[in-house]
C-alpha cells in the first residue's frame, strides 16, 4: 500500500471514529475551525458549514468569551491537555453547559502548536440533575429543620404539660391530705359528740327519771315518764353501739357512779345522792375497775376515768 493510500485509509478511519463517538469534536488550526463532527452540530444547533465558518468563540456565553479570547492560544506547551466546564449558546439561543477537554499537537521541534483538539460533552442534563439534587437536599434540610423545630416545640409543650400535671398531682395530694385530716377530725368530733350525748343522758338524765318514777304515785305521770325514758333510750341507742367497749359494758348505775368519781365525790356522798349504802357504791366501783381492766393494777380510778373522757 502506497503512502497516499495509507493516508486515505487513515482519514476514513478517523472520520468513522469521529462520527460515531458520543462527544462533540472540533479541530482548530490557529484561529480557524478545520473539522467538526455531527455530534458537535447536535450540541450547538449549527450545521457543519456554519461551524466551519463561525468564529470559534461565538458560541461561548458572552460573559465568558473575553476570558477565553485572552487564554486561547497561550497554552503551556508542556501541558498537553486541560479540562473546563462552561456555558455555550446554541443557534436558537438556548444555553448549554459543556465539559470541554482540550489537547494540542506540537510540531516536530515541540515549540509550536499545530492543532487544537476540543472534545465537548453536553452535561446540561447532569448539571440540572445536580442542581435539582442540591435543591432537593436543601429542601430536605429545611423540612428536617422545620420538623426538628416542631418536635422541639412539641416536646417543650409536653414537658410544660408534664410539669402542670405534676403540680396538679401535688396539689391534689396536699388537698387529699387536708381532707383526710378534716375527715379524721370530723370523725373524732362525731365520736366525742356521740359519747358525750350517751354519757350525759345515762348519767344526768336517766337516773333522775328513774328517781321520779320511784317517787311518782300518779299513774298518768308515771306512764308519761316511762314514755320519755323509752324515747331517750331509743335516741341514744345508735350512739351506744359505736362507743368503746369499756364504756358500753357499764350499766346505767355504774356510769352514774363513774361520773361521781370523776367529779371527786366521796363514797358517802355518792351513796347519799343515790340513796344506797356505801357498800353498794363500793361494789359498783369494784365492778367498774374490773370492766375497764384495772382490777389487778394499782391505778387511780378517778385519774383513769378522766383520761378516758
Amino acid at each position: 500500500m502506497s503512502g497516499t493510500e495509507s493516508l486515505a485509509t487513515g482519514e476514513r478511519l478517523f472520520h468513522i471514529m469521529a462520527e460515531n463517538i458520543l462527544d462533540g469534536l472540533a479541530i482548530i488550526e490557529g484561529d480557524r475551525v478545520v473539522y467538526v463532527n455531527s455530534r458537535l452540530c447536535e450540541i450547538t444547533g449549527y450545521s457543519r458549514d456554519e461551524l466551519m465558518n463561525l468564529d470559534n468563540f461565538s458560541i461561548i456565553a458572552p460573559e465568558l468569551r473575553q476570558n477565553f479570547k485572552r487564554d486561547f492560544g497561550r497554552h503551556d506547551l508542556s501541558r498537553m491537555s486541560e479540562e473546563k466546564e462552561f456555558e455555550v449558546r446554541k443557534k436558537d439561543g438556548t444555553r448549554v453547559i459543556i465539559h470541554n477537554r482540550h489537547s494540542h499537537l506540537l510540531d516536530e521541534s515541540g515549540t509550536k502548536i499545530l492543532y487544537h483538539f476540543e472534545i465537548i460533552t453536553d452535561i446540561t442534563d447532569r448539571k440540572q440533575a445536580e442542581e435539582n439534587l442540591v435543591a432537593l437536599n436543601l429542601e430536605l434540610e429545611k423540612r428536617v429543620e422545620e420538623r426538628t423545630a416542631a418536635l422541639k416545640e412539641t416536646n417543650e409543650q409536653l414537658r410544660g404539660r408534664e410539669r402542670e400535671l405534676e403540680a396538679q398531682a401535688k396539689s391534689l395530694e396536699d388537698l387529699n391530705a387536708a381532707l383526710r385530716v378534716l375527715l379524721q377530725k370530723g370523725e373524732h368530733d362525731k365520736n366525742e359528740l356521740e359519747e358525750g350525748t350517751v354519757l350525759n343522758v345515762q348519767e344526768l338524765v336517766l337516773p333522775y327519771l328513774d328517781r321520779l318514777l320511784q317517787q311518782c304515785s300518779d299513774y298518768g305521770q308515771r306512764e308519761a315518764l316511762k314514755v320519755i325514758r323509752s324515747n331517750l333510750v331509743d335516741i341514744v341507742a345508735p350512739f351506744v353501739r359505736s362507743l368503746s367497749l369499756d364504756c358500753s359494758r357499764l350499766t346505767h348505775k355504774e356510769i352514774q357512779i363513774a361520773n361521781f368519781i370523776k367529779q371527786g365525790m366521796t363514797s358517802k356522798e355518792r351513796a347519799s345522792l343515790l340513796h344506797v349504802s356505801e357498800r353498794t357504791v363500793t361494789t359498783h366501783r369494784d365492778n367498774i375497775r374490773k370492766k375497764i381492766g384495772l382490777k389487778s393494777h394499782k391505778v387511780n380510778l378517778r385519774t383513769h376515768l378522766i383520761a378516758m373522757r
